[in-house]
């Protein structure tokens, strides 16, 4: 991903030091341009066995990635703009079906609790992202696993390609049709 300012760094700097004692590991994949100030942060406040900057990779081991996480998260910063609009890593991580993490306002985490694939909360709200982190943390395999299939599930109801042309096709048939 990315490790820009629109991810709120700040806010996720503050949610690996509350849970610095709560084992609990935020591990980061991306690179960009705060990166060396997230780096910074995480000596800074003694940060290197709770949250890890593992670079970038290509695209097509991010599976493999993927695969090894309790849960994946996605933030993004307070904004208006932002918030309405989903970010594309919702997807991914929708059909990938793991649980999600997400702190982000408007149509992210709408899509996020909607979809029964994880917890939501605000732009910026530490405090949750780690009370949600923790429930996570405590629940069972199987409900875990139930979160990822109701994000898989949900992909495929609403952002699945053919299920979009399909849906396409059903509105240019209407417009067609009320127009002859």
């Amino acid at each position: 991903g990315n490790i820009g300012k629109a991810q709120d760094f700040k806010s996720i700097i503050k949610v690996a030091e509350m849970s610095k004692d709560k084992n609990i590991n935020w591990i980061i994949i991306g690179s960009g341009r705060n990166e060396e100030w997230v780096k910074d942060q995480i000596k800074e406040k003694k940060l290197e066995n709770t949250i890890y900057l593992l670079g970038k990779y290509p695209l097509d081991a991010m599976p493999n990635m993927y695969s090894n996480a309790d849960a994946l998260l996605i933030s993004l910063k307070k904004s208006k703009i932002l918030s309405l609009t989903a970010p594309g890593k919702i997807q991914s991580y929708l059909a990938f079906g793991k649980p999600i993490l997400s702190m982000m306002d408007g149509e992210g985490s709408r899509i996020v609790m909607e979809s029964k694939a994880g917890f939501a909360a605000s732009s910026g709200d530490s405090k949750t992202l780690l009370d949600n982190a923790l429930k996570m943390k405590g629940m069972q395999r199987n409900e875990l696993k139930k979160m990822g299939y109701n994000g898989k599930k949900y992909y495929e109801m609403n952002f699945e390609r053919k299920f979009l042309i399909n849906k396409l096709i059903k509105i240019f048939s209407t417009i067609k049709s009320s127009q002859s």
